[in-house]
Order: structure tokens, then sequence, then C-alpha cells
């Protein structure tokens, strides 16, 4: 099990010690570690913050390949460097994902059936055009754009899930429209953007977890 994986587990029962993280509320660390990952990868994108405590926590917490030149011996040096750091860093980000995720984050233990085959019957439709009608340039264009909308406004639990499923269903009030211009895509990205910065300004739920009657005989 990769560092990490302990070092999430740990700050997440001292934060809330009702968790159970190896049974019903594993999905919470594994999230937890998935969204970490994700935002890591945003700060090398945009070459903001971190330098080489990135390269030492993917190295070390993550158990990623050294490459290039790095040995035991930088990997070493770089604990030296940059443990005290990180390890604050860690609980400053854990800490700020937890208090997102109880925001962001709702159980539902009825699936509401109606209301859920729309939102799907939505995305599916919204996909399809996604995948159909705009190419792999535009499709990235778009992705990137909104989820560093999304991050840089502090989203950080499941922000891909969210930018999916906002573009998946904006695109579904399109999917009657046959040509997709350059114009057409600049707007669309202005009008994600714009929704996504005001979805996060608000104090609403943005995800529902459906457990399963097996989680609840597991534990």
């Amino acid at each position: 099990m990769p560092k990490i994986d302990a070092i999430i587990k740990e700050r997440l029962f001292e934060l809330c010690p009702q968790l159970v993280l190896n049974g019903f509320d594993r999905i919470v660390w594994m999230w937890c570690r998935d969204d970490m990952t994700l935002y890591l990868q945003h700060l090398k994108n945009n070459r903001e913050m971190f330098g080489g405590q990135i390269k030492y926590i993917e190295v070390y917490y993550f158990g990623r390949s050294l490459g290039g030149n790095c040995n035991f011996i930088c990997i070493d040096l770089m604990r030296k460097m940059y443990e005290e750091e990180v390890q604050e860093w860690f609980h400053m980000w854990i800490r700020m994902w937890w208090r997102k995720f109880q925001q962001r984050v709702e159980l539902r233990l009825n699936k509401e059936t109606k209301r859920r085959s729309c939102i799907v019957k939505k995305t599916n439709k919204g996909r399809s055009f996604w995948n159909n009608k705009l190419n792999q340039k535009e499709r990235e264009f778009l992705f990137k754009n909104a989820m560093k909308t999304l991050i840089n406004n502090g989203e950080i639990v499941r922000p891909e899930i969210i930018v999916k499923q906002q573009i998946f269903t904006r695109l579904s009030q399109k999917a009657e429209k046959k040509d997709w211009t350059v114009e057409d895509i600049i707007n669309f990205d202005k009008g994600l953007r714009d929704t996504l910065k005001h979805l996060s300004r608000g104090d609403i739920t943005f995800l529902f977890v459906f457990p399963s009657k097996q989680s609840y005989v597991e534990n």
C-alpha cells in the first residue's frame, strides 16, 4: 500500500473518528487520494507552488518510479529538505478536502428512480454529443479550462465528475445542433466556466452517494 494511503487514513480519522475507513467509508479515503493526485497534477500543469516537493511526494508517498537520474540517495536528500513542509501540506490539504467533502457530498438511501432516470438520460445525450460531434482538441480545451476553473475556485472533491456532469448536461441542450463552430466552442467554454464559478460560490450538494445493501452487510 502506498505511504499516502496511511497518511490520508490517519488524518481523516483524526478529523472524524466515526469513519470506518477500512470498511463502509473506504470510498472516502480512496476519493481523497484520487483527488490529491489530480490536485498535484493541476499544480504541475500550471507551475504553481511546489517544485521538488511534488516529485518527492509522487515518488516517496505515491510509490511512483524514480525516473531520470533520481535515485534513493536523491530521495533521502529530498526527505531531509521537504518532509516537514510536505507533512504540513498534507494536514492542511486533507482538512480542506474533508470540509469540502462534507459540504458537497450527501449520502442517499433512496435512489429517487424517476429523477435519477431523467438525469441519466440527459447525461447520456450530452455524452453522445461530446464523443461524436467534438474532436479531441475541442474536448481537451473545454475539459482543461473547466477543471482549472473549478479547482482554482476551491472545488477539490471529485472535480472531474462535476465537470463532466456540467458539460454533458449543458451539451444535452444542444444535441439537435448539427454544426459546431469555433464561436460555439468559445461561447460554450465561457458559459461553462461562468456556471462553475457560480456553483463554487454556493453552499449546495454536488454529489450523491447511494450505498448498496452489500455495504451494510459487510459492516
